[in-house]
């Protein structure tokens, strides 16, 4: 997740200061250590049997995932090796940096990795309920990741141009001096979070690639923005049905305990009683609610 915030940021802040140089070379020893340990770590197989097996475990981790770990932590460990005067001289002199700051981009191909620690996060939520909250959540997550992206990336488009894109068109129009990156970045974040409404009409694309970026980005903003919506829609409606099953039951529960004239302190007693009921067989699902154990 560090790296997922920090590595889109190098577009805006071409210069790491101290701490965020070691930050990555504590990432750099902990993905070292992560492929070391990779070749240790069970995983559960197409037919869920955990799989313990050294050799098994380490020629599936060789067909998937350890050709892009290991480029990966080479090329940090290379970057680190570099001191930082001489990556502010390089950026200085040539084009090199900016490269080099595309090339870390390859770094987020980890994030794909996480849906792994999703699904163990799903398996260990037992509620329903919580269970759809977490898929609401993660689903904002990832929109909010994307936005993130696109932001660094659209400010990144105009400092890569000698006359500085739409940036210097919105310097000259707000007449600023200069940007400093807290404003830089609520800019270019502005922008991409306006892409899921149609744009913004405060900053717009003055050079060819970077109205073809804002198409692109449109496009895709579009298909987004409706799968996120049917998305969130499906979890409220699931959220509602599950609610208002549980809500009519204990209003049934009460209305017949007021049609036989029970005290108030005993259908009190009882409601409670029920709710408790309710909860307790939500949190331990019964096999007889189990509908596909019938099928194995």
């Amino acid at each position: 997740m560090y790296e997922l915030i920090t590595v889109p940021l190098l577009f805006i802040a071409e210069q790491e200061g101290f701490f965020s140089y070691f930050i990555r070379w504590l990432s750099c020893v902990f993905w070292t250590l992560d492929v070391l340990a990779t070749f240790l770590t069970a995983y559960i197989d197409e037919d869920n049997n955990k799989i313990r097996v050294p050799r098994m475990i380490a020629m599936r981790y060789l067909r998937t995932w350890f050709t892009l770990d290991v480029v990966l932590v080479v090329f940090e460990w290379v970057m680190i090796a570099m001191t930082q005067d001489s990556i502010s001289g390089i950026s200085r002199t040539s084009r090199t940096a900016k490269v080099v700051r595309v090339l870390r981009f390859l770094k987020l191909l980890r994030v794909f990795r996480l849906q792994v620690a999703f699904d163990l996060i799903g398996q260990h939520i037992k509620s329903h309920v919580w269970n759809l909250v977490a898929q609401m959540l993660k689903s904002i997550l990832i929109l909010a990741a994307l936005v993130h992206i696109v932001a660094c990336c659209w400010y990144g488009i105009a400092g890569s141009r000698p006359d500085g894109g739409w940036v210097t068109r919105h310097i000259e129009d707000k007449g600023l001096v200069a940007m400093d990156f807290a404003y830089s970045y609520s800019v270019s974040l502005h922008w991409s979070i306006s892409q899921l409404a149609g744009g913004m009409d405060e900053v717009q694309p003055t050079s060819t690639d970077e109205r073809w970026f804002a198409i692109v980005i449109f496009i895709f903003a579009f298909v987004g923005q409706t799968a996120l919506i049917s998305t969130l829609t499906s979890s409220m409606c699931q959220l509602h049905i599950v609610a208002s099953r549980q809500y009519r039951g204990l209003s049934d529960l009460k209305r017949f305990l007021k049609e036989n004239q029970i005290s108030s302190p005993l259908s009190a007693r009882i409601a409670r009683n029920a709710s408790q009921s309710v909860r307790v067989r939500l949190k331990n699902m019964p096999e007889e609610s189990v509908e596909l154990l019938g099928f194995v």
